[in-house]
């Protein structure tokens, strides 16, 4: 819970960080034309909710995925597991901050060059090789060159979002696992 007292605040779990630092970010990013600012604070707060969750939740998390998850990074990759896109979250995240991903890539992307921003015309669509995307409404656009496949970041992060909140609201239900 967030303590508040004037200006004063202090994140204490995993339901304020999404709250106050994820939710903010989506809105900030969807809520406006696509830059790579962003694209990427979106993307480091999708990317690193896992390990507010885990830290907070552990053992209701391996009763929920029916395992007993060694660290964090055993439970990010069960979550990937479930949903190609969420890969591409996980590498533009690492790519922002080590310029190439040198270490076990998610996706084909191998470089923060792999992300880039295309436009759309006003009112049009583009259609994206990679997974039958459309890429809807005009404006900037944030994708993923994933070996020549477009990857929407738009698609990205709704799916990630999504999951995050839905697996939230079960943990912290009453009678949650």
């Amino acid at each position: 819970m967030t303590i508040a007292s004037g200006s004063n605040q202090r994140s204490t779990g995993a339901a304020d960080y999404f709250r106050y630092v994820l939710k903010p970010n989506k809105e900030a990013f969807f809520g406006t034309s696509s830059t790579f600012a962003s694209a990427l604070n979106l993307a480091t707060s999708l990317y690193h909710f896992h390990e507010w969750l885990f830290e907070e939740f552990k053992l209701q998390l391996d009763a929920e995925f029916g395992t007993t998850f060694g660290g964090k990074g055993a439970f990010w990759q069960a979550v990937e597991a479930e949903n190609t896109l969420f890969g591409y979250i996980r590498d533009v995240t690492n790519a922002s901050k080590h310029v190439k991903i040198d270490r076990r890539a998610s996706t084909g992307m191998t470089h923060i060059a792999n992300t880039y921003i295309i436009t759309i015309g006003s009112g049009g669509y583009g259609v994206g090789s990679g997974y039958g995307q459309t890429f809807y409404g005009g404006g900037p656009k944030v994708v993923f060159d994933d070996s020549g496949s477009q990857i929407g970041f738009d698609n990205c992060a709704s799916a990630l979002f999504t999951h995050w909140e839905s697996l939230l609201t079960k943990l912290t239900s009453p009678g949650s696992p």
